[in-house]
Parts: C-alpha cells; structure tokens; sequence
C-alpha cells in the first residue's frame, strides 16, 4: 500500500490491520530506522484521528494515502471529524496527550494541517537498504 489510497474505518482493529501491513511493506527494502520512524508517525495519525477525529465510529472513515519513492515516503491522513485549532493544542511529549505533534517535529521533514484540522499532509525521509545488507538479512 505504499503507492496509493486507502479508506478505512474508523476501528482500531483496521488501523492495526493496516499498520502490520505498512510494516511488512516498509521493512522489505528500507532501512530499519527509517522503516520504525515512519510506522510511528503514521501509527500516531491514524490514533488522533481515530480518537479526536473519528471519536472511535466504526461509521466514520479515515482516509490514508501514500506514496513512496527512493527517498521520501509522503502521505496524507485525513477524517471527518470537527478538526481542531492547531494554537490550542501543545505538544507534551511526557504525557498521555500531545505527544503526537512532537512525533511529528522529530520525525517528519515536513508536516502541515489542512481542512481545519481534519487532514495531515507529511513527509519522511526514507533510505533504501544497500543491496549488500538486504542479503545479509535474508
């Protein structure tokens, strides 16, 4: 699913089902580094909007986009939640809640809101596997 869009519900049994997968798919030609920082920030997305955006309504959708090229994994999470004043929020990355905005700044080179908060747009840079490691590995 790295090259294309995905709609899921708003479950956390399908936001898991669907990161196992991402996993498997990132950890087949990336670095491992790379390949844990993007499941962690994509992991982080899909709990806020499943949480704030979706309120855990099965009924609701989260829509998950990716694309992948050799050097940078950009992707668009979005829901149909009320969204969220991005000046209210603050990022507490000791505590239960807020954390997710500072896994963003540590992680991604890029990341905005869109649509009042309902959508994030993000970049992370990725780094393919040299071919002598992959054989090492396999």
């Amino acid at each position: 699913m790295l090259n294309g869009s995905r709609i899921l519900p708003a479950s956390v049994e399908a936001v898991e089902i669907f990161c196992l997968s991402l996993r498997r798919e990132l950890a087949d030609g990336w670095l491992r580094a790379d390949a844990f920082a993007a499941e962690l920030v994509i992991r982080e997305v899909l709990a806020n909007a499943l949480e704030h955006g979706a309120r855990l309504d099965p009924l609701q959708n989260i829509v998950v986009h990716l694309i992948a090229d050799g050097q940078k994994l950009t992707a668009r999470v979005s829901d149909q939640g009320a969204g969220f004043d991005l000046g209210a929020v603050s990022p507490h990355p000791a505590r239960d809640r807020g954390r997710g905005l500072s896994i963003l700044d540590q992680y991604a080179s890029v990341h905005v809101f869109e649509d009042g908060g309902r959508t994030v747009a993000f970049e992370l840079p990725l780094r393919a596997e040299p071919a002598s490691q992959r054989s090492e590995h396999g």
